[in-house]
């Protein structure tokens, strides 16, 4: 009997086995022992990581800095404040729970450590990159099982070398992207080995054809008849609840990946346990394993998802629903949800320009990354297919060895679903698409191994020499290290490495010198500046303060909350503040005419009216309406930086 027929063909109605040992001929019941070359490979792909990281540690610390992004030293800054007793917040000012929690923990650890700057960037990498080495480690546990090693090894490797993509390795974020990678592929696999424990139960009165009891073999057969015991059900489930809790807090967008794992519980239990005629021993034991599994992650991440309720307003942190209100803001200037305008440009951001950036990213820029772009919405169109069809050759394959309900790649898949629709279709608005890519990890982690799944498997059978096999792995090593380290070369080469503490160099360096020790600072794209500086910035983006800034961007009066502030300065890049002069605020372009000034004390007071998109004002028309309060003049201080400009705020 073919695999195919020993999966499908024993399957009677409701799913379950019609004789004892086709419920226990499936080859991946027992795992395959791991071999010596396995065991190198696996290393190798986990020693190319840290060797990675240990360049980017004890290289230049400007490098380094800049090669983070701004949003990771929003959360050292919160960590410093968290580890220093001060609360949950960035500058010192305003709380915040703008951060994913379980990374900014393991950043209160390092803050704990040093309080200086640069030695705490360097922790942190270390860290960062300790984390992502292990993320591939746990991937190729987790698909294991039922890929063995021609189904896993590769997925390891295609999702841990990845210079531009998936973990980033070139251009690391400095996020909790590696964190939720670990802990996702750590639940996937723990799911899949829960929904497939052989549960030792049958009935003593069970005898075999000659009168004795069961044979050991048989007796493992009827086990997976049987419905399990519904304490133990629930207690094993409520254990793998508790890291999917743990994934939550890692990422708090992975609430739907409890969603996607309860479906599939769901699913699998009804359809596998239980004798057949006996239903609602199935439905108890689903609903126990269902109830498990809800509390255990309930028991993690709810208090944390408590607190942001009832210190802010939602559950969900400020960052993500910044993120959320760019969207609803979007939908507004277009015409709702359903309009036409609206529903054109979900197609153009979400299915056609944000596959081509994903493929252009992870290609790096090549000829065929290039026509790939400029193919439009027939490439995209094309991509998602080839993806989707990928993902579904996988499934099949992985379905020969096992029920989909209990596998790991079939949970990833739905978990995708779920995740890139929500995106795609309600969240995405394009802005910094290169850098949010990391959104997206999650997906790229579902194509390596479905690629694994598919590929690994049809070359093996292919190549029967164990020689051949040996020199072809070796030679996919070697080509996803040579991309990997000509994206780290290549990335790496655009920031400068000079000697020296960036703290005491740069805008940093100046703020340091120049402005008194007790001042305030506003200023978008705060991290850095805070985190450096040595002062307290207010970050005027709203992905690190309070429901309060968060109002006052949705209703786009961000100026009178600066004049509310403790604010004395304001930073910005200088071709943000566009053609604003602080000395004629009212001949600002973009002026909504509502807005009326002129030179203090000639055209009376300022009438505001609110921006045309909510929470898109543009900087210079906040800047204007500032500057026209009657009880503010804003004055440009000489001798910033090149590129900055710096505004003090003087207040009657």
């Amino acid at each position: 009997m073919t695999a195919r027929a020993q999966s499908r063909g024993g399957e009677g109605r409701r799913g379950h086995a019609t004789s004892l040992s086709d419920a226990v001929s499936d080859p991946l019941r027992e795992v395959t022992r791991v071999s010596p070359l396995e065991c190198v490979a696996i290393s190798l792909v986990v020693l190319v990581i840290l060797c990675v990281g240990a360049l980017a540690v004890a290289g230049s610390e400007e490098r380094l800095a800049f090669l983070l992004y701004d949003d990771a030293y929003y959360y050292l800054g919160v960590a410093g404040h968290l580890a220093a007793g001060e609360g949950s917040t960035f500058d010192g000012v305003n709380p915040t729970n703008g951060y994913h929690p379980l990374w900014c923990g393991l950043l209160v650890l390092v803050m704990s450590m040093t309080r200086d700057p640069g030695t705490a960037v360097r922790l942190a990498a270390a860290l960062w990159f300790l984390l992502a080495a292990s993320a591939p480690l746990l991937l190729w546990w987790a698909l294991r099982r039922r890929g063995s090693a021609a189904g896993a090894l590769p997925a390891a490797a295609l999702f841990g070398l990845q210079p531009f993509v998936a973990l980033s390795l070139a251009r690391p974020n400095g996020l909790e992207t590696p964190l939720l990678a670990l802990l996702l592929a750590l639940f996937l696999g723990l799911f899949e080995r829960a929904a497939n424990h052989r549960w030792q139960v049958h009935k003593p009165s069970e005898r075999d054809g000659h009168g004795g009891e069961p044979s050991a073999r048989d007796a493992a057969a009827m086990s997976d008849l049987c419905t399990p015991p519904v304490v133990k059900v629930f207690l094993l489930w409520a254990a793998v609840g508790l890291v999917l809790g743990a994934v939550i807090l890692a990422r708090l967008d992975a609430g739907l990946l409890a969603v996607a794992a309860a479906v599939l519980l769901a699913w699998h239990g009804v359809t596998t346990w239980g004798q057949p005629g006996d239903r609602g021993a199935a439905v108890g034991a689903t609903l126990s394993a269902v109830a498990g599994l809800t509390l255990g992650a309930l028991v993690v991440a709810g208090p944390v998802l408590a607190w942001n309720e009832a210190r802010f307003g939602a559950p969900m942190p400020v960052s993500g629903r910044v993120v959320a209100m760019s969207a609803a803001a979007q939908r507004s200037e277009l015409g709702g949800a359903l309009s036409l305008a609206h529903l054109k440009r979900r197609v153009g951001e979400g299915l056609v320009r944000l596959p081509l950036r994903a493929a252009r990213t992870a290609l790096g820029e090549t000829g065929l990354s290039r026509r790939l772009w400029k193919s439009g919405m027939a490439g995209a169109a094309l991509l998602l297919l080839a993806c989707a069809g990928l993902v579904v050759r996988a499934l099949r394959v992985r379905r020969l060895h096992g029920r989909l309900s209990g596998d790991a790649l079939m949970l990833l898949a739905a978990y995708c679903v779920l995740h890139a629709g929500i995106y795609m279709a309600w969240l995405w608005t394009g802005g910094e698409a290169r850098y949010r890519l990391y959104y997206f990890m999650p997906e790229f982690m579902l194509l390596a191994a479905a690629a694994s799944a598919v590929a690994g498997p049809w070359l093996m059978k292919r190549l029967a020499s164990t020689d051949v096999r040996t020199v072809a792995m070796a030679l996919g090593f070697f080509l996803l290290t040579f991309h990997l380290s000509r994206g780290v070369s290549d990335t790496w080469r655009l920031y400068a490495a000079p000697a020296g503490a960036v703290a005491q160099s740069h805008v940093y360096g100046w703020i340091r010198r120049t402005l008194p020790p007790d001042a305030v600072l506003g200023a978008r794209d705060a991290g850095k500046l805070g985190f450096f500086s040595g002062r307290p910035v207010v970050n005027l983006d709203g992905l690190a303060n309070d429901q309060r800034f968060l109002a006052a961007l949705r209703d786009s009066t961000v100026s009178d909350y600066i004049a509310a502030s403790p604010i004395q300065y304001l930073l910005f890049g200088r071709p943000w503040v566009g053609e604003f002069d602080p000395a004629r605020p009212w001949a600002t372009p973009g002026l909504p005419p509502g807005v009326r000034g002129g030179a203090r004390g000639v055209e009376g007071d300022v009438t505001v009216t609110k921006a045309v998109l909510p929470g898109q004002e543009d900087l210079p028309v906040t800047l204007a309406r500032l500057a026209l309060r009657p009880e503010i003049t804003l004055r440009e201080i000489p001798g910033a930086p090149n590129g900055w400009v710096v505004y003090r705020i003087l207040r009657r």
